[in-house]
């Protein structure tokens, strides 16, 4: 698992924000309809909400952030893939979750990006799918999350989608 990789590289914050416990994990899995990988439990209970070099986004299941909060986001942007991909059935081929195999957005980016998982298999096996912001060019990685974001920060992935990530996090300002 990356998140020690990720710790040495950009220290989390003293407080996360809108990071989880256990029975909300329960919870968030039950509407998702199953388990999700462990490495983004530990990244959004480690890292909360936020953004990796001002940039790019993890989202969080428990957050009132409607940009933010991986259940709704992941939600309208399914939604629309799927208009999409009945519309236009030869350009959008790509399953989507819960079908096997299937797509569901974790992140995003300030430029538009969308970051997946490709849902085939256990979620300790789930890959990352980065789609370009004009959805014409995507980059599959057979990473898990953690691995994948570790790999930007330290160079050994180059994204042609993605630029060069500062090494920082900031977190998301707290809702009072």
């Amino acid at each position: 698992m990356s998140l020690s990789r990720l710790i040495e590289l950009i220290p989390p914050p003293l407080s996360p924000v809108d990071a989880g416990d256990a029975l909300q994990w329960n919870q968030v899995e039950e509407q998702f309809g199953g388990p999700l990988p462990e490495d983004y439990k530990g990244f959004i209970n480690t890292y909360g909400l936020g953004s990796i070099g001002l940039f790019l986004y993890v989202h969080s299941p428990f957050t009132a952030n409607r940009f933010g909060n991986l259940l709704r986001r992941g939600a309208v942007i399914l939604d629309g893939y799927t208009v999409s991909r009945a519309t236009y059935p030869s350009e959008f081929q790509l399953p989507i979750y819960p079908e096997a195999g299937g797509l569901f957005p974790w992140g995003s980016t300030d430029n538009g990006n969308e970051l997946y998982w490709i849902a085939s298999g256990v979620p300790s096996t789930w890959g990352v799918l980065v789609v370009g912001s004009r959805g014409s060019h995507f980059e599959k990685y057979d990473l898990s999350l953690t691995s994948f974001l570790a790999g930007l920060l330290d160079g050994t992935i180059q994204s042609n989608i993605i630029p060069r990530l500062g090494l920082s996090f900031t977190p998301s300002p707290q809702r009072r």
